[in-house]
């Protein structure tokens, strides 16, 4: 099993079958050994069926792709790791109509997956952001008479949160889907992605002020027209550009799922041929939750 692919063309040389693919499953599910899902049994005894192992003690049979997104694909799984490098490898990512069409595969199916995948990209809430953060909202979308400061319009609205390091560089970033610009809505990304310790630097806006109970060294700063946040403005910017040249128009209620995807890529930017293997081991966790209660999870920004 390799341990990265750094490009397109590596990608192709190691799975060029869908055997491949199942071969690749097969040895990254049981890396750790066999456990059995049905009845915790750690024996094996030889399978019926290829890329499968059978409980010794329940008999019971598993593939490499039960109880993962790859179970019962109605499509190629070669095409589905060809999505997954897309998405997890390139740099600015791509469309859905652009895969679609270097993958020869219906664009709903591949959008459908894309979903799958993008779910599986949020971030762990594992690792909060620390030291000095910097948190800004912004409004995605054209222009909009409707959407003048605060107003809303028709535009979709997020925060976003940047970990700066003593050199005044960008580390890592998250962004929260916003359904308007107020505390309650805005404290999702400060729980799951910020440390209480954190060196939080917000604009005067009045919704911050009652985070303080949560976040002590929270300040507030004038914003100067954007001068004071000069690096978050500047990943904003870069965040907007993004969306506008590589899928010009995003559906609000499946938004998350973007940002999800753009800031898996983000924070591991200088490690990227890892990426496709560590979106893999993800994918190959069993499900629990329903893939139709995930979206209405992500969709109600809970």
């Amino acid at each position: 099993m390799s341990d990265s692919i750094s490009s397109l063309r590596e990608f192709y040389e190691q799975f060029g079958t869908n055997q491949d693919c199942y071969a690749y499953l097969y040895e990254m599910k049981w890396i750790n050994g066999f456990v059995c899902s049905k009845c915790g049994g750690q024996k094996e005894i030889k399978a019926f069926h290829a890329y499968s192992k059978r409980c010794g003690t329940c008999l019971y049979e598993e593939s490499a792709t039960a109880n993962t997104v790859f179970h019962k694909l109605k499509f190629p799984v070669r095409k589905a790791f060809e999505i997954i490098f897309w998405l997890s490898h390139m740099k600015k990512g791509i469309s859905t109509l652009m895969l679609s069409q270097e993958i020869n595969l219906r664009y709903h199916t591949c959008l459908r997956f894309r979903r799958k995948v993008q779910l599986h990209m949020q971030s762990t809430k594992m690792h909060p952001l620390k030291g000095d953060v910097h948190v800004d909202e912004t409004a995605i979308g054209g222009a909009d008479v409707l959407a003048q400061g605060r107003s809303k319009g028709n535009k979709k609205l997020a925060a976003i949160a940047i970990e700066i390091d003593e050199e005044g560089k960008m580390k890592r970033a998250y962004a929260q889907r916003l359904t308007d610009y107020s505390t309650r809505s805005l404290q999702p990304l400060f729980i799951g992605h910020i440390d209480a310790q954190a060196n939080v630097i917000t604009d005067e806006w009045t919704a911050y002020k009652p985070l303080k109970k949560y976040y002590p060294n929270l300040q507030q700063r004038k914003s100067n027209n954007g001068l004071n946040f000069k690096e978050i403005h500047i990943h904003i910017f870069n965040l907007k550009a993004w969306i506008r040249g590589t899928h010009h128009h995003l559906n609000e209620r499946y938004i998350q799922h973007y940002f999800n995807e753009y800031y898996f890529r983000f924070n591991r930017r200088w490690s990227t041929i890892f990426n496709f293997e560590r979106i893999l081991k993800r994918l190959l966790r069993p499900i629990v939750i329903k893939y139709s209660d995930l979206l209405k999870i992500c969709a109600l920004n809970v």
